[in-house]
């Protein structure tokens, strides 16, 4: 029974150090990956933090996703004091039968208040800073062996795009966000 015990004990402070190391490492990313116009991570998530002082808590954007064979989805995020209020979505498909790579609207719907949530299709109903806390912990932290990582911001610091790709895979192989069309709504 000792040598269970002891054995179960090495095992948890085995965990608690890789954990930790794991730590130190995630912090290093966010401190030192640079994203397009220069600054780190923490210092975007700073500058975000800064514009939302001055401008408020009230923006538009849009998510968008895109496949290479055509079918293409943007979500509209409307957040009024910190709160999403509304969220608008379409699909589209490449229309097959035209030659001039046309697409056929297949889906939309526009929800506000009283129906926020109830479609299954879309972006998350999201705050700039959940975007911002998705990309620290979860697309930032993966082992870089065989994977692109990639974080952009506009100029003024607001988060554009984070995820990353396989190195091995050749067609929609990101997995991450697109943030698009960022306007900043007054009040």
């Amino acid at each position: 029974m000792k040598n269970i015990t002891k054995t179960l004990f090495l095992i948890l402070l085995n965990l608690f150090i890789i954990s930790c190391d794991n730590n130190d490492d995630n912090e290093s990313i966010l401190n030192t990956l640079k994203s397009n116009n220069g600054l780190s991570f923490n210092e975007n998530l700073e500058k975000w933090n800064e514009l939302k002082i001055e401008n408020g808590n009230s923006y538009t954007y849009k998510i968008r996703r895109s496949s290479v064979f055509g079918h293409t989805q943007t979500t509209t995020l409307v957040i009024q004091n910190d709160k999403v209020i509304a969220r608008s979505f379409e699909s589209y498909k490449p229309d097959l039968d035209s030659d001039d790579f046309n697409l056929i609207l297949i889906e939309t719907y526009d929800e506000n208040e009283s129906n926020l949530g109830e479609n299954t299709n879309g972006a998350e109903l999201k705050l700039i800073e959940d975007y911002y806390n998705d990309c620290s912990s979860e697309y930032l932290i993966v082992t870089t062996n065989n994977k692109i990582i990639t974080f952009s911001t506009s100029d003024s610091g607001i988060i554009t795009s984070c995820g990353y790709r396989d190195k091995r895979c050749a067609d929609d192989c990101f997995i991450g966000y697109t943030i698009s069309d960022f306007e900043w709504n007054k009040q």
